[in-house]
């Protein structure tokens, strides 16, 4: 009863082991938050392993994984607790991708991951899941993959999407879309930017770093104005401390014609 579901120490797991914790059921936490079983040390985790762990209905913390394949990841699809959590992953095949997608409990963040191929963003442009979180620099391709999401909060890294991207972007309907990462803007989404079809849109912090190492183009201001007019809260700019280039004047004005909040 003592035992509290933490175990970052331990590095190994057997399937035996592995199906005795998934049995534990241990003091809930305040409210009516689930147990949990904290397993931060495990390096490697076997098909076998996994499937008992899947059978553990708290919420299973795995995430000392830096690869599973595609056998283990199916096995963890199956999992019957409310919440699966893999963010220490580093390499993800298009095959594990696509049986990872099936894991209605996990979380879908890939903070750790290092890069991501075309095809496994196809394959996870399938979950389904509520969020996906991939801080890793993208193709053109898998932008538009991820984009067919269709859960309800989408975080991608997006530096310069192509006009077909961004139209792929738009018609994201889910209730948070945040591309991080952009470093310059485009004609087309500037135009696309009020019809997007996400509740709640950002681009930070492409707007907290403008004019830190860059002046101002005209072509930022269009895209600011048309950021802080759809953000619905003030759209702050720290960066910008002047305005002294030639095309001050344009970008002054275009600031100014915003219908949203600039501070």
């Amino acid at each position: 009863k003592a035992f509290t579901g933490s175990l970052p120490g331990l590095t190994k797991l057997s399937a035996d082991a592995a199906a005795a914790l998934a049995t534990f059921a241990g003091k809930k936490a305040v409210g009516n938050n689930p147990n949990k079983l904290n397993l931060f040390g495990l390096a490697t985790l076997s098909p076998e392993a996994a499937r008992g762990l899947a059978a553990f209905q708290g919420e299973l913390e795995l995430d000392g994984l830096t690869e599973i394949d595609a056998e283990t990841a199916a096995a963890l699809a199956t999992s019957a607790g409310p919440k699966l959590s893999l963010k220490g992953l580093k390499t993800l095949s298009a095959e594990t991708a696509e049986q990872l997608a099936k894991a209605k409990a996990w979380n879908g963040d890939l903070a750790s991951l290092r890069s991501l191929s075309d095809e496994a963003a196809e394959a996870l442009a399938g979950f389904e899941g509520q969020g996906l979180a991939i801080f890793v620099p993208l193709s053109d391709r898998a932008v538009r993959a991820l984009a067919g999401f269709r859960g309800s909060s989408l975080y991608l890294r997006v530096s310069r999407p192509s006009d077909e991207a961004v139209r792929a972007l738009a018609a994201f309907k889910g209730d948070s879309l945040s591309l991080a990462g952009l470093q310059e803007p485009t004609d087309e989404l500037t135009r696309l930017l009020p019809e997007f079809a996400c509740k709640k849109l950002s681009l930070h912090p492409w707007e907290w770093n403008l004019g830190r190492s860059d002046p101002v183009t005209p072509a930022d201001a269009r895209l600011v104005a048309a950021y802080a007019a759809r953000l619905g809260k003030t759209c702050v700019l720290p960066g910008i401390i002047g305005f002294e280039t030639p095309a001050a004047v344009e970008v002054a004005k275009t600031l100014a014609a915003s219908s949203g909040s600039l501070s």
